[in-house]
């Protein structure tokens, strides 16, 4: 229960806790926890797909086209970032990855190491002055000011940090 409750207070994904037993008191504290449903074992694979699939409807997640964090949203099919009410902005395939990657963190630094290993697959020194450089056009792009960045937040020695809020 306090993994869900943690997991809860990260995201707002859809959360299916299982059981071994059937008992009442195990959903209840299941859902306070903040599961969004509850299924006992044993269970056959067709309800559990059933109910996974009920959860997706309910919380959106069946739209795996778009990411939001805050104030935040990504649309990956046609590569636009909008934040806020303005305009949207039309961003490069890496600037959307890079996008991608720390708006599924908000509020938590995305190590240089994993941006590289996703975006690139490697660590080179090369790849690094890349990132340092795709970090710089995404700023450019979002940023009221990019000089003094609100949204995307170097953190140094460790990564970068998407502020959404």
């Amino acid at each position: 229960m306090e993994l869900c409750r943690e997991i809860r207070r990260r995201t707002t994904a859809p959360i299916l806790a299982i059981g071994a037993r059937n008992h009442e008191d195990d959903l209840v504290n299941a859902i306070d926890a903040g599961a969004d449903d509850f299924i006992c074992k044993p269970f056959s694979p067709r309800v559990l797909l059933a109910r996974l699939r009920a959860l997706s409807r309910r919380s959106g997640a069946d739209d795996v086209n778009q990411v939001r964090a805050g104030h935040i949203h990504l649309r990956l099919d046609d590569r636009t970032l909008r934040i806020g009410s303005l305009a949207p902005i039309r961003l490069t395939p890496l600037e959307t990855a890079t996008c991608k990657l720390l708006l599924g963190a908000p509020g938590r630094t995305v190590s240089t190491a994993k941006l590289l290993a996703q975006l690139w697959g490697g660590t080179s020194a090369r790849h690094q002055r890349m990132l340092k450089q795709l970090i710089y056009r995404l700023r450019q792009k979002i940023e009221s000011d990019p000089s003094e960045p609100r949204l995307i937040v170097t953190i140094p020695a460790a990564g970068y940090k998407l502020i959404a809020d």
